[in-house]
């Protein structure tokens, strides 16, 4: 459904924030890459991320860089925490 709003709405991605320190592997991770390039728009993060990024500059232009064209970038990679 939210890849589909985000078609109809043109936009280039989605961005889910979570309120979680982190994304379980083996019950987050592996399933989302496996459907992940259906939800090729799709981005999540946590706010722990999003705070990290305006300290670090590095973060910033790996969230720019995902948010903007998310299509080609690998499921797992669309997934930013501060693990990433």
């Amino acid at each position: 459904m939210y890849q589909q709003y985000a078609e109809d709405v043109r936009a280039n991605s989605a961005l889910f924030i979570c309120e979680v320190e982190g994304f379980d592997e083996e019950r987050f991770l592996k399933p989302f890459a496996k459907v992940g390039d259906k939800l090729n728009k799709i981005v999540l993060t946590t706010w722990k991320f999003l705070d990290a990024i305006q300290k670090d500059k590095a973060k910033q232009d790996l969230f720019t860089k995902v948010v903007r064209r998310p299509e080609g970038i690998e499921p797992f990679m669309r997934v930013l925490s501060l693990s990433t």
